[in-house]
């Protein structure tokens, strides 16, 4: 086992819910950098990474607590937004 099997899993995982949130900040300030097909694609990216957001602070919100659900319903409408 590596070291941080024996942190604490709540500070673990609000670690990785808000490294899959920056990524969704990322992304999407970088598509809004682009024009025509290119933003298409990017937004589409966009819509990717919003979901792999989604689905990591849906199931570390047990532990992980009221910023990880705040993470899934923000990246839930993003997907919305986009079309998922």
């Amino acid at each position: 086992l590596t070291d941080r099997a024996a942190e604490p899993a709540g500070p673990v995982l609000e670690r990785i819910v808000h490294r899959e949130a920056r990524r969704v900040r990322r992304a999407v300030a970088a598509a809004e950098t682009l024009d025509g097909p290119e933003r298409t694609e990017a937004l589409h990216g966009v819509r990717r990474v919003a979901r792999r957001a989604r689905h990591a602070a849906a199931a570390v919100a047990p532990v992980a607590g009221e910023r990880a659900r705040e993470v899934a319903r923000a990246a839930k409408r993003t997907q919305r937004l986009l079309g998922a």
